[in-house]
């Protein structure tokens, strides 16, 4: 899982694990061409269980729809295990987008990493 490209593009997806955290840096951009894979990973991730799934997405420089549905889609496993999903840095474009979508009220971002994985 960790260190993995796509041929298609220039996606990257790098795991630490951080006791019972997760920390899943994302880099490059996420369009149709990995979001089956981003999301198969991310709920792999998430139904190990781990507690929390911390996306770093200060590399991350686009991400279309199917893309937010993955993150949606580990939100939603991880509720179920009692875990939580949380983004840090978001792109300014990024951060619109979740604006645009509403979902900045499920994933209210975070500074840094460390800030993420301080909250309860």
């Amino acid at each position: 899982m960790a260190g993995t490209t796509s041929p298609n593009s220039d996606f990257r997806l790098d795991v630490e694990h951080r006791g019972d955290a997760a920390v899943v840096k994302l880099a490059g951009s996420i369009n149709m061409n990995v979001c089956d894979r981003l999301q198969s990973e991310l709920l792999a991730i998430v139904d190990r269980p781990t507690p929390k799934l911390v996306l770093d997405l200060s590399r991350l420089e686009f991400i279309c729809s199917l893309g937010l549905g993955a993150l949606v889609a580990a939100h939603l496993r991880s509720r179920h295990h009692k875990g939580a999903v949380r983004l840090v840095s978001p792109d300014p474009s990024i951060r619109a987008l979740l604006e645009i979508t509403k979902l900045i009220k499920i994933f209210p971002p975070y500074e840094s990493v460390e800030h993420a994985l301080a909250e309860g």
